[in-house]
């Protein structure tokens, strides 16, 4: 009879298992999904200057066509340019706040029928009515006070002897801040 072979039976060794091939191409898969991580991002980086590139070529061709087709500027688009400038400027002044302290000082008795401005002089030329005499001086002291206006000048006045009410009709030229 054919004999067995002996067991031997050791509980005292660990048993370690055997990683293998398994292990081994896990942690190649992992190498490998690193490497392309790595290239991808490499690839954007490049894929962005390229593209600024683009970006800045595409600019100064731009530039360069605009500057082709532009044409020669004519004193008549110099007067333009010039009159729109003014008007920019103009627009830009304090109007609400100047109109504000005008109709604040005028009161009851006093009627305004005209303003005409020169803001490239920080004027105002004002024209109007009031009820007498008394409340014209009472509109010019409050014009005077304000603080908006460092020049007020009464250029002319009148009563009008037809008008039953007798109204003084009145001129007066204003200055703003940052004129004479």
């Amino acid at each position: 009879m054919n004999r067995l072979p002996a067991l031997r039976l050791d509980h005292a060794r660990a048993q370690h298992p055997r990683l293998g091939w398994p292990a081994l191409l896990l942690g190649l898969a992992l190498v490998l999904c690193a490497l392309a991580a790595f290239e991808s991002i490499r690839l954007a980086s490049s894929a962005a200057a390229l593209e600024d590139q683009v970006q800045e070529r595409e600019q100064a061709d731009a530039h360069a066509l605009r500057r082709q087709r532009a044409p020669r500027r004519g004193p008549e688009s110099v007067a333009e340019e010039r009159l729109a400038e003014r008007i920019r400027v103009e627009l830009a002044l304090p109007w609400d706040r100047l109109f504000g302290a005008i109709e604040n000082c005028a009161g009851p008795d006093v009627s305004l029928l005209n303003l005409t401005p020169a803001p490239a002089r920080h004027e105002l030329a004002l024209s109007g009515e009031a009820r007498n005499m008394a409340a014209l001086l009472d509109f010019l002291r409050r014009l005077q006070g304000n603080g908006a206006f460092p020049g007020v000048y009464l250029r002319d006045h009148h009563v009008d002897p037809g008008d039953p009410s007798q109204p003084v009709r009145f001129s007066i030229q204003l200055n703003w801040g940052g004129g004479s």
